[in-house]
Parts: structure tokens; sequence; C-alpha cells
């Protein structure tokens, strides 16, 4: 960012600042006369300014570290003009996300706000809500999601033999286009025929100007990732509007018995109800923007950390081999639902790779009411920031373990253990009302692509290539490697 936009922001986040400051206070303050219980302790930095600058560039782990390791897991500090609560403690977290509509909603920063559209399943709020995940729920049901396991092979089988043939590939890239042709045709039901080299290019370039502004600051001005992150959306939505109507028109003529991707199970349910809220075409398009950005940014993520740390650890990738082979003489080659279901040192190896690498590290709520929360008051209107990474990384069970569990590690063989089984924190799809409803989908794809590469294929890359944490944790170039049949 250059001195000018800095100088700008620093001067719009500061006006802004303190004219919240003002509001902020005299909350605040009232609480505090009907309150035993104090605030949380608030950090130092320059106010209403605070983090904002460093949780933007290098995310919440970093600008949030000092304060926890001063203050505790429950802390305040600023962010873009506002106060915002920190809690990075396991209970108080569950208990949070458990209270959505009662005491909290979903409260995401405005530019994620405006990003996902105000008509998604991730910005609704009270009954809206609750009525659209109930109407995509269904695709998403354990047994709809075994339905999609066929093509799902197919395309991990086709991706794979693709990289193999040209020996080198970028790792994330790769996944990228993966999981995007899995998204799009399973979960949001673009035609296989709509698929093409030329748009995965040119989807993948949109997504990427998209997710750039995910945490910039909210200046809609040509010259600021914002704006093009705006502009990339607009574009996005006006495809997806092509696809409700060829969705609309299939609810008609589908055949009875054929596998529906998940987005025309919420089409289907607004037919007949022009005046429904939900069959609004604004609706549609923002939920199938939400579904598409669940469905494959995050579990492309997911897939390239695993490539990276399986060969970080070969005795893991050695493991899946073995399994697949028993697995092979057992149920013979063709990767369907029994043998999907057969495979629990790989169902262990997804866990562990959804531990050791956070994929959502933070979520935000806003206070509905006052209410008491690790010992001190939040009040009616303070945002809060849920450490989704911090509670899992400080799972109870591994803090005090034998070494090769320790929470550092990567080894799956802790799910099989006594201790894996036990309750803890492992919430990387979240808890309670906003859970992620596609989390059977995603964790059984990554099974599927971790299946079909122990089978087939070896992979090389380098093992010191750095990994950026924000917004999505990957490698800093892409993971680039040479990839070949066994």
């Amino acid at each position: 960012m250059d001195p000018i936009q800095t100088a700008i922001i620093l001067l719009l986040v500061t006006s802004v600042g303190f004219a919240v400051y003002h509001a902020v206070a005299g909350k605040v303050k009232g609480v505090q006369g009907k309150r035993s219980l104090p605030l949380p302790p608030s950090g130092t930095g320059i106010p209403y300014i605070g983090d904002t600058f460093l949780h933007i560039a290098s995310g919440p782990r970093i600008a949030g570290q000092p304060h926890h390791d001063k203050l505790g897991s429950i802390y305040r500090t600023w962010f873009l003009g506002e106060q915002v609560v920190h809690i990075g403690d396991p209970d108080a977290v569950r208990m949070i996300l458990n209270a959505e509509h009662d005491l909290v909603e979903s409260d995401w920063p405005s530019t994620i706000r405006q990003l996902l559209g105000p008509h998604g399943i991730a910005t609704m709020h009270g009954q809206q809500h609750l009525q659209a995940r109930k109407m995509v729920a269904p695709a998403f049901a354990p047994k709809t999601a075994l339905a999609y396991i066929p093509r799902t092979v197919e395309l991990a089988e086709s991706f794979c033999a693709e990289w193999a043939d040209a020996r080198t590939v970028q790792g994330f890239d790769g996944m990228k286009n993966f999981t995007f042709q899995v998204a799009t045709e399973l979960v949001v039901g673009f035609p296989e025929s709509f698929i093409n080299k030329e748009m995965l290019a040119r989807q993948k370039q949109l997504w990427g100007d998209w997710l750039d502004g995910f945490l910039a600051l909210p200046i809609n001005l040509p010259g600021f990732a914002f704006h093009k992150a705006m502009l990339a959306r607009k574009k996005l939505l006006a495809e997806y509007k092509d696809n409700i109507m060829r969705l609309k028109d299939q609810t008609t003529r589908a055949p009875e018995g054929a596998v529906k991707p998940a987005m025309q199970y919420f089409v289907e349910l607004t037919e007949g109800k022009p005046d429904d809220y939900m069959s609004s075409m604004d609706v549609l398009t923002d939920v199938t923007f939400n579904l598409l950005f669940a469905g494959h940014d995050t579990t492309a993520a997911t897939l390239t950390l695993l490539l990276r740390y399986l060969k970080e650890e070969p005795t893991v990738l050695q493991k899946l081999r073995d399994e697949q082979k028993q697995v092979i003489a057992e149920h013979g080659k063709e990767i369907n639902s029994t043998a999907c279901g057969r495979m629990p040192y790989a169902d262990a190896t997804v866990k562990e790779i959804l531990r050791i690498q956070i994929i959502v590290v933070e979520v935000y709520r806003r206070a509905l009411k006052t209410f008491e929360c690790g010992g001190y008051t939040i009040p009616k209107g303070h945002k809060m920031a849920l450490e989704m990474f911090r509670v899992i990384e400080e799972d109870p069970r591994w803090t005090k373990t034998a070494p090769e569990m320790a929470a550092s590690k990567f080894n799956p063989d802790r799910w099989l253990s006594e201790e894996g089984r036990k309750a803890g924190s492992w919430i990387p799809f979240g808890s309670g009302p906003r859970m992620c409803l596609g989390y059977v989908f995603a964790m059984q794809e990554i099974k599927i692509m971790m299946a079909v590469l122990a089978r087939g294929y070896d992979w090389q890359v380098d093992l010191t290539e750095p990994i950026k944490s924000f917004p999505i944790p990957a490698p800093i170039r892409g993971l680039p490697m040479t990839f070949s049949r066994n």
C-alpha cells in the first residue's frame, strides 16, 4: 500500500473512530454501572486504529499474540474504528457459537459482508438464516453426499492423470482447479460442458481478485483492493444468474433418481413461490456465491497443505498407501461408498490436517444483549472475534501427552487413540446454528483425492517453502511440484 493511500486510510479511520468512541464509551459506562464483572482488559495500541493494519497484513494470530500473552484468552482491541473483544477460551467460544440468534448474531467485517452479499447464508440473520439452512441441508446430508462419490472419484483420477502427464504443476492451482470443478458441478450445478480451461482461468482470476479484498479496508474507489474485489463479484454473479435459470428449467425435466447438485435442492423449494423472499434472484445468486466459495477455496487450501505434510512425514503417506492396498484387496479397485467407509487411517489424516492447519482462523459475532463470559461482561452491541485457531491448537487432549502426540506434531494416529475418541475442541467447521453445512461433503472430497494419490502417484515438493497463514493458509509460491505415477 503506497504512502498516500495509507495517509487517506488513517485519516478516515481516525475520523470515524472518534465518533464511534463516544458511542462505545457511553455504552460501556452504563454497563459497568450495572454489572459487578469488569469489561475484558484492553490491549495497547493507537485508539480507533489499534491492530487494524497488522491484522489485515499478517492476520489475527500475529496481531493478537502479544495481547494474548499479556492479557489472557479474552481481551479487547481496536479494529477498523471499533472495539472488538477477542475470545480464545474453548468453553467461551463454544458457548457463543451455540448461542447464535439468542445472545449473539454473526457479524462479519464490512468488507466480508459486502463481498459475500447481503442475501447469502453466511450473512443472513434470524429466521431467514434458519430457513435458508433448512432448505439446503438435505443436499449435504450424509446419505446424499454418498451420491456424489462417483463423480468426485472421476474428477480426482482425471486431474491426477493430467498432472502426471504434465510432470510439473503448481500444487495450489491444481487443487483449486479440482475443487472448483467439483463445486461447480456437484454443489452449484453448472453443466460439465460449461467447464473448460478458459473458464477455469477466468474464474481463477476473478476469485483471486475477490479474495484479495476479503479483509481489505472498505474503500470502494479505483486503485483499492476492495473496489477490484467488488467488480469481480459483479462479474461472477452474472454467470451464476444464468446458471440459476438453467437449474429452474431442470426442475421440470430432471429424470427420477438423478443425482442433483446441492443448489438444485434450494431452487426446487422456491418453485411456485414467486413472492417468497427465498425465491428472489438476489437470494439465489448470493446463496450460490456463498456455496461456491465455501466449497472450493478452503478445501483446495487443505488439500495443498496435505500434499506438503505427507512429504514431511513419509511414514504417514506409507500408512495411507498400505491402507489403500488393504481396501483394494477386500473391496476391489472401485472407490465407492463401501470402500470409503473402510478407510479409518484416511479419516484420521483428514482430521489431522484440519487440526494442524486451521483454514478459518477467526469468526465474528455481535452481542444481541449484555452477557457474562469467562469472568467478564460483554456489553450489548459489542463485536467479538472468536479465535478458532487458538481453540483448536490448545485442545486440552494434546497439552499434556506423549511427545509424539504433542499439538505441534502432524500425527493422524492421535485420532485412533483413546484420547482422540474423547470430546475435545476440534471444531474446524464451527459449532451451533452456523456450523458448516457441507462438512461431510468436504471431508469426503479430501479423502477421495487422498485415496487416489496414495494408490497411484508420487510427488516432490520444496519442504522449505514458507506457508502464509492469512486469509487462507497456503504455501507462498503455490507449492510447485513434480508429479508422477508410481
